[in-house]
């Protein structure tokens, strides 16, 4: 795997340095050549971020294509239980547009730039080719398009095709609109464009016939501050002589369409969905090949904006065309033809589909692409393959801890955040090997030394969270919350403005000497004094190590809350740090969610509630 992909695609890659100092910074005597053994490895996560496209090829069906908008092309041969990256070796990962030659599984098209107006997207320079099934790739054109949102391909003619170029996000340039290519790409023509606003959204060929071709035309800019987009008219057009010329589409649709996405019923291929997007959002059918159209639900949940900003796509079936998937924030599916819906899959909180493929031949097999990553069902949708294989992450700002291994903390768009460790237990980094910090998206993690402290500003507030001895300030983009989260949840949080500056720890005075380390535990109390004294005669342990970690934590918790914790550590010859955590956890009222630095409440508290954190190991008999 090359550092573009790596770096690109948000799995944190670990080196012992990530930047190669110049001449001037390096020692006397050393020069670049110090860092040429350096090699990168990939540490993960392996938990996915937004994919935006997804395509199959009939005669090859556990054979799957996946374009993440942040890290490149990756390809399955087992139906999802493996993926490998096939692009890292060209100078874009930004990926709008996937798709196999219906006539040829060896032929692939790539629109590079995700297609998508979002404040936290990244840009493209065109259109690519495979004809070996993603071995090899050859840029075609369009370089200026920035964001290509789909490609449509002859089923018959792979050297057929139509490009819809959405432009520049955030300014105006001519290269933008709807493009045909008769010679697999060698050469580009504009067929339908309208100004230097306007761009190409959606572009869809008719099976039965290819000399019909379906396009949206969508007015939008991205505005240089968080979720500022603008949207003017765009509109849906046929074309029935091969995209010579065009017509706009208007019976039964609302005034002002802005963007739309089209599916073609493959079985049917007058039938017609779109999503269409005026200042709300509404689903629409037509059976007479876009003459005129019908509003066919007022159910707000398939017609709701993925993730509240994207406009959902519809899936039809290929060989029933009254099945109609809809991937929305979750994924919705009809059976009579659009006018009633029922979930078909993602978790209630939303999982952000972004598109599918259904297999021509077998309908049971689906592909489905979200903003947590690539899942496949082979038995019409009952069960799916996982997204923890995938690390595809989009992580913005990195930083790393003292523990050994060490480990790389950042925010994941669309999944919370994650901290990974560099070296797993077992001979491998697996899922076990990283856990969640509770910065969102692109917050910012700040680390201070074997412990995770993120300072959080929020309406001019700095705001310390801590939680035993995972220590947590946020800067969230949404809200400021504690680590770990408690079986309770979390409510009413202050909020936290997004594009402030990255939080920074101040290192605190590290030059204690464990003499005075000792000193100070055993000022703290006469039965920390003697656990203390208990641990030095204790044979076989890391004694000063031990002491060492006892007094970090008699700094982070409570003297109260320490105090009682020891207790019953000298009173039952407790030697492990993990248990004294453990028994700590048990002193913590789960009524609440307290600091247990400050919280003037502990004394109130019983030492011990029977089953009063869920999924605890029992250890009653440390109880008096």
């Amino acid at each position: 795997m090359s550092p573009r992909t790596l770096a690109l695609a948000g799995g944190l890659i670990a080196a012992v340095a990530s930047f190669t100092p110049s001449q001037a910074q390096l020692p006397a005597g050393t020069g670049p050549d110090v860092f040429r053994e350096l090699r990168w490895r990939s540490i993960g996560p392996f938990r996915a971020s937004r994919n935006r496209s997804a395509t199959g090829h009939a005669a090859r069906p556990y054979t799957f294509y996946a374009g993440v908008v942040n890290g490149g092309v990756w390809k399955t041969t087992d139906a999802g239980r493996t993926w490998f990256p096939i692009f890292d070796e060209q100078p874009t990962q930004s990926i709008g547009a996937v798709v196999v030659a219906p006539s040829n599984p060896d032929i692939l098209y790539v629109g590079s730039g995700e297609g998508l107006q979002r404040p936290d997207l990244s840009v493209g320079d065109g259109v690519y080719k495979s004809v070996d099934g993603g071995r090899t790739w050859t840029h075609l054109g369009l370089r200026d398009a920035q964001q290509i949102a789909n490609i449509a391909v002859d089923p018959r003619n792979p050297d057929r095709l139509f490009v819809a170029a959405l432009g520049h996000p955030y300014g105006p340039n001519r290269e933008r609109g709807i493009y045909r290519s008769t010679d697999g790409g060698r050469t580009f023509q504009p067929v339908l464009q309208k100004d230097e606003n306007t761009g190409g959204n959606d572009v869809d060929i008719d099976p039965s016939n290819p000399q019909v071709v379906y396009a949206n035309l969508w007015e939008s800019r991205q505005g240089p501050w968080e979720n500022a987009v603008w949207s003017g008219v765009g509109g849906i057009f046929k074309s029935v002589d091969g995209g010579a010329t065009w017509r706009p589409l208007t019976n039964g649709l609302p005034e002002g369409v802005n963007q739309a996405n089209i599916a073609i019923a493959p079985s049917e291929p007058r039938r017609l969905y779109a999503t269409v997007a005026t200042q709300r959002v509404g689903i629409y059918r037509s059976d007479d090949g876009g003459e005129s159209w019908a509003q066919i639900t007022t159910d707000t949940r398939p017609a709701g904006r993925i993730g509240g900003g994207d406009l959902p796509v519809p899936i039809v079936h290929p060989k029933n065309p009254d099945i109609v998937i809809m991937a929305s924030t979750v994924s919705w599916k009809s059976v009579d033809g659009g006018r009633s819906w029922v979930p078909f899959k993602g978790a209630p909180g939303g999982e952000d589909y972004q598109g599918g493929w259904i297999n021509p031949d077998n309908p049971d097999i689906i592909f489905m692409v979200a903003d947590q990553g690539a899942v496949v069902s082979l038995n019409g949708g009952e069960t799916w393959s996982s997204w923890y294989n995938q690390p595809t992450a989009q992580l913005y700002h990195v930083a790393a801890d003292n523990a050994f291994p060490y480990r790389l903390c950042s925010g994941q768009q669309e999944s919370g955040s994650a901290c990974v460790a560099s070296r797993g237990n077992y001979g491998a980094i697996s899922d076990r090997d990283w856990l969640p910090v509770n910065v969102d998206e692109y917050g910012y993690v700040a680390v201070e030394g074997n412990y995770y402290e993120v300072p959080g500003r929020g309406r001019g507030k700095v705001q310390v969270l801590r939680y035993l001895h995972h220590l947590v300030l946020c800067q969230d983009r949404r809200s400021l919350i504690e680590y770990p989260l408690p079986p309770w949840g979390v409510r009413n949080q202050p909020f936290a403005a997004p594009g402030q500056k990255p939080p920074r720890y101040q290192p605190r005075n590290r030059k204690v000497s464990s003499q005075e380390e000792e000193k100070r535990l055993r000022a703290i109390d006469p039965v920390i004094s003697a656990y203390v004294d208990f641990i030095l005669g204790t044979p076989g342990l890391l004694r000063h190590q031990f002491l060492r970690r006892l007094f970090a934590l008699s700094q982070r918790w409570s003297t109260t809350l320490f105090l009682r914790t020891i207790e019953r550590a000298h009173r039952y010859q407790i030697t492990s740090l993990e248990t004294l955590q453990r028994i700590a956890l048990l002193h913590l009222d789960q009524s609440a969610l307290p600091d247990p630095l400050v919280d003037p409440e502990l004394e109130k508290r019983p030492i011990y509630q029977e089953g009063s954190l869920t999924d605890t190991p029992d250890l009653s008999r440390y109880d008096e």
